[in-house]
């Protein structure tokens, strides 16, 4: 399960923030997923098993694009056949202006060339689409697909174009001539991943997936964290911007913040943790430090804030909190936890996860 930041070092995040209860309603857990992100209950083991399967082949899973029409299949034919990828999009001020993408050559990797200094840092995430059309699938005279990438090699004006999810190289020998200065790119701050599954046929996909009928927000990203630790507002030093999906205009109404009062407890989504409470996940201490009584670091199992079973018992809907032995803690004890930083600047190096 990814929790990307695309400027500065990647994140990958094994930790949800869900505490959605079987109890809500539909529109109660798609505003939870919006605000703290994890998983989304699930009806039964077998389709949080499906769901797992889905994003473990996550980089097959489609993107989701305004216009097109997306199949249903009663006897799915692979493991993301029915399931489909937003991508929510983040801007700090500094990063809300286009680029225009002057020339991108026929080789692989596909190396670009754009008309000013892009302050571009090796494993970035730019977004390129088609100057005259967002809604455009492939660039004009190349046949590259319009989308999120990232980049490697990187001088003051040019970079090597590589997947988003597996780094591999971006192979425009076959595609086509560019026409020049024809596409534009942004530089984006981070990103947040959501994943839909398919109940029925989607036609003529409307721009926000999370107004159509058939598609069900399962799982979503938490949200990203600038290397400060803090969230990207409206105004001030962390002044930014967000698109929703692919063709939202920017918006900078934004504040990110999470506090803990919103998004208390942090699950497992991997592994056989997350699997447990019907794809919950196992639930970490939500807000107490090391320091308190009783510490959520003291490397024992409590069974008090919930009750629940220990390993190696049998699991039943309400599970014991747990943390790492340590000081730094995996939730938002701080409220500065917009994220995981697994391999992030939240942390000193000593105690970073490598």
């Amino acid at each position: 399960i990814i929790t990307e930041k695309a400027v500065g070092n990647g994140w990958m995040g094994g930790l949800g923030l869900s505490s959605i209860l079987n109890t809500a309603t539909d529109a109660e857990k798609l505003a939870e997923l919006n605000q703290c992100g994890g998983f989304r209950d699930r009806g039964s083991r077998a389709e949080a098993t499906a769901d797992f399967r889905a994003l473990r082949d996550f980089e097959n899973i489609e993107f989701y694009r305004a216009g097109e029409d997306y199949t249903f299949q009663s006897n799915p034919t692979t493991t993301t056949a029915n399931y489909i990828r937003n991508i929510v999009e983040k801007y700090t001020a500094a990063l809300e202006t286009s680029i225009t993408i002057e020339d991108i050559t026929e080789a692989n990797p596909a190396v670009v060339t754009t008309d000013v200094d892009h302050g571009l840092t090796n494993d970035d995430i730019i977004k390129i689409v088609d100057g005259a059309d967002i809604d455009e699938d492939e660039l004009q005279g190349m046949a590259l697909a319009t989308g999120f990438y990232r980049v490697r090699d990187v001088t003051s004006d040019t970079f090597s174009l590589v997947s988003l999810d597996t780094r591999e190289n971006i192979d425009t020998r076959s595609l086509g001539v560019y026409d020049g200065d024809t596409a534009e790119m942004w530089i984006l701050e981070g990103i947040q991943n959501e994943f839909y599954r398919l109940s029925g046929n989607v036609d003529d996909a409307a721009d926000n997936p999370q107004t159509e009928a058939n598609l069900e927000l399962f799982y979503k990203d938490p949200k990203i964290a600038l290397p400060n630790s803090r969230a990207i507002t409206s105004s001030g030093t962390n002044e930014g911007s967000t698109r929703l999906y692919f063709n939202d205009p920017l918006d900078d109404t934004i504040n990110d913040a999470v506090v803990d009062a919103e998004c208390p407890v942090w699950r497992w989504m991997t592994g056989p943790e997350g699997m447990l409470w019907d794809g919950r996940g196992l639930a970490f201490a939500p807000t107490r430090a090391s320091d308190q009584t009783p510490s959520a670091n003291n490397g024992t199992w409590t069974r008090a804030n919930p009750a629940g079973q220990q390993i190696g018992e049998v699991f039943v809907d309400g599970m014991p909190y747990r943390n790492w032995n340590g000081t730094w803690e995996p939730n938002n004890v701080n409220d500065t936890e917009h994220g995981i930083h697994l391999l992030g600047t939240h942390f000193p190096d000593d105690q970073e996860l490598k």
